[in-house]
């Protein structure tokens, strides 16, 4: 595999990080209306087993953050923490992420008024990094379907000020794509055999496919996170 192909391969999954974080969002906010659909004995949760999945989407939602982060430098080189700090409850996903990895706490912990908020709602949590470093997360007042879905929305517009400031990074060439397509095929032991031989009696079988896609550059990026802002803003909690 070329430098080339392997930057098309990251670059060509970026959109997929977008739809994991969208899909813990969605099993969190999931949970949340299973349990008001619930009726609750003396005020207490009827099936905690709701609570405790939402702490896990939740650990999803926020590994997915700094896995994008992640692909995003990669991609660009020009995406580091300082990138996204403005974004209203960075902190606490950035360093709750850390707190449930590193130190294993499930950080939702209250249900009240049919909602699921984080422990120390509106104050702040402390946790000792690697170096025994002192670090204070503040806590949201908000619930956590509401944090996680506006924390969403504007990362995807901030991640669409990336790419318009870096347009040509998310430039993947079709013979990129149809190169990285024909690679997988060959070095794939699952694939029969006389598929591989018809490929090779038919060299450009991949490549026409792959010009029937369209364009992978940044304006198709921007149009798909467009219609995930969209949809996100349409869902009203």
């Amino acid at each position: 595999m070329t430098q080339s192909t392997a930057k098309a391969r990251v670059t060509l999954s970026f959109e997929a990080k977008l739809g994991e974080m969208e899909f813990f969002l969605k099993m969190i906010e999931s949970e949340w209306e299973a349990t008001i659909l619930e009726p609750t004995q003396k005020g207490q949760l009827k099936d905690p087993t709701h609570q405790e999945r939402i702490n896990y989407f939740f650990s999803g939602f926020s590994n997915s953050f700094q896995s994008i982060k992640d692909v995003l430098h990669s991609i660009t080189g020009a995406a580091p923490w300082s990138v996204f700090s403005s974004i209203e409850n960075f902190s606490f996903i950035k360093n709750s992420r850390n707190a449930i990895t590193h130190d294993g706490l499930q950080l939702i912990s209250t249900f009240h008024g049919g909602r699921y908020y984080v422990e120390h709602a509106g104050g702040s949590l402390k946790r000792y990094d690697d170096k025994n470093n002192e670090v204070e997360i503040p806590c949201p007042a908000d619930d956590i379907v509401t944090v996680c879905k506006q924390f969403y929305s504007n990362l995807l517009k901030k991640i669409k000020e990336i790419i318009e400031a870096n347009p040509s990074a998310f430039e993947v060439s079709n013979q990129d794509v149809s190169d990285m397509a024909t690679q997988s095929i060959n070095e794939n032991s699952v694939v029969p055999d006389f598929v591989k031989d018809m490929l090779k009696e038919n060299p450009t079988l991949i490549s026409d496919a792959v010009a029937q896609m369209g364009q992978h550059n940044s304006s198709a990026l921007i149009k798909k996170i467009d219609e995930r802002i969209s949809k996100n803003s349409s869902k009203n909690t």
